[in-house]
């Protein structure tokens, strides 16, 4: 299912539609960080893929480093399988939420040609 969200333009009196599903992840860890720092090279290759097929956005460690954010956008049954591929996930080192987001403003560096051009 598609989600038809209306994004302000920071400093425009505009408004564009945007036909796009926006996701937050976050990632829990469930284990010490020497399993996780074991699996790293192989999560981060996996982010690397996702990133290359367009699905991801921005991702990073939390800090005090208990998981991480990544956000996605795409369809969710993408989203969901490429999680799912995820190592961290794989070995049962981490669990993910997928939380679906309705963006209706952007700014600051998200105000940009490149931001909007991903979620048009």
């Amino acid at each position: 299912m598609n989600v038809i969200a209306t994004c302000v333009l920071r400093g425009s009196s505009s408004r564009d539609f945007y036909d796009v599903e926006v996701y937050v992840i976050l990632v829990n860890y469930l284990v010490d960080l020497s399993a996780i720092d074991e699996a790293l090279d192989a999560h981060i290759r996996w982010l690397d893929e996702q990133y290359d097929a367009g699905l991801f956005l921005a991702s990073g460690r939390r800090e005090p480093r208990t998981g991480g954010i990544i956000f996605a956008v795409g369809d969710r049954a993408a989203i969901d399988a490429a999680v799912a591929r995820d190592p961290f996930a794989e070995r049962s080192l981490a669990h993910h939420e997928v939380i679906e987001f309705h963006p209706s403003r952007l700014g600051g560096p998200l105000d940009a040609d490149s931001i909007r051009d991903v979620v048009r």
